[in-house]
């Protein structure tokens, strides 16, 4: 009952301040999500020492203190105009979705014209939620994702991808749904810049191992469906651009877990290479490296499989 009663109380706190954030002007707001944005990266201590230690990994000890400081509060302020433009969809969403401006959709058209669907993989750059609704206007598009543990958080977050056109599939049982959609044609997205626990390899990311989940290669061997990447960045006057990728080209080899962990690994390398070009858009606090580096993995990343 007390938690039935918490989460009533969590629901309309939420509607409530829902609609103080749609009537705010459209600049105050994203001003606030900056202000807010550098205020968390310089006061949750934690979250700060793991951005630190993430980009010290990723870009070695050269990296100046200044340019660290730099992505730590960007990174910060990515996350929080995200969290803004995905909370006022309902009010601001077609003039979002009318300045994002991408490249390489013929790629994903190409793909889809055979009929077998095709799989997106993406990371948390730049505004992964609004390339979602952006793409759901042009082509059938579904997303795996992990439900939060906050339910009232839950249904918000699902509604507006719902209002977005989105297809979502629970991540702990979307595999007969993934499997219909891409035979119906839709394209799938999958996050793979998270560390995996189960149902993972470990391959390089940023030269260093990192357990990624192996369901995008072993739908692709399954299902015959390409494998792109996409993923969006902030530019300097304020918009979004996307950018898709020719399919991947991976070899068959007969052995198929080495060519799961090929393809992982190559899928990983890209997401890599995006990241390094617009690091201010990336989710540095996550912890993405968790594992001491185990005897034998190979030390270099295959190169990337893509024309």
């Amino acid at each position: 009952m007390m938690n039935r009663l918490m989460e009533s109380v969590e629901s309309l706190l939420i509607v409530f301040g829902l609609r103080i954030l749609w009537i705010l002007p459209e600049s105050f707001v994203r001003e606030l999500a900056c202000l807010v944005g550098w205020a968390l990266s310089e006061t949750l201590r934690s979250r700060r020492r793991i951005i630190e230690q993430n980009l010290r990994i990723a870009f070695g000890p050269d990296l100046s203190p200044s340019r660290i400081a730099h992505i730590r509060q960007q990174c910060w302020i990515n996350i929080c105009l995200t969290a803004v433009e995905v909370l006022r969809f309902p009010c601001q969403g077609e003039k979002y979705l009318r300045g994002i401006r991408a490249e390489g959709m013929e790629h994903l058209q190409n793909s889809l014209s055979d009929g077998r669907g095709a799989i997106l993989v993406t990371a948390h750059l730049g505004n992964w939620e609004l390339a979602g609704a952006w793409l759901a206007q042009r082509v059938p598009f579904g997303v795996i994702a992990r439900p939060l543990n906050q339910k009232p958080l839950a249904r918000l977050l699902d509604g507006l991808r719902a209002q977005m056109g989105m297809t979502v599939f629970a991540k702990k049982s979307a595999l007969k749904g993934v499997l219909s959609f891409l035979r119906r044609g839709g394209l799938v997205a999958f996050m793979l810049d998270q560390h995996a626990s189960r149902q993972s390899v470990a391959v390089p990311f940023f030269g260093q191992p990192a357990k990624t989940v192996t369901s995008v290669a072993m739908l692709a061997v399954r299902t015959g469906a390409a494998v792109h990447l996409g993923y969006t960045w902030r530019t300097p006057d304020g918009g979004i651009h996307g950018r898709v990728h020719p399919a991947f080209q991976t070899e068959s080899t007969g052995d198929l877990e080495h060519d799961i962990l090929e393809a992982t690994a190559q899928y990983t390398l890209a997401i890599e290479t995006a990241i390094r070009e617009h690091p201010e858009c990336w989710l540095w606090m996550h912890r993405r490296w968790r594992k001491p580096k185990p005897a034998g993995i190979q030390k270099k990343a295959p190169k990337s499989g893509q024309k």
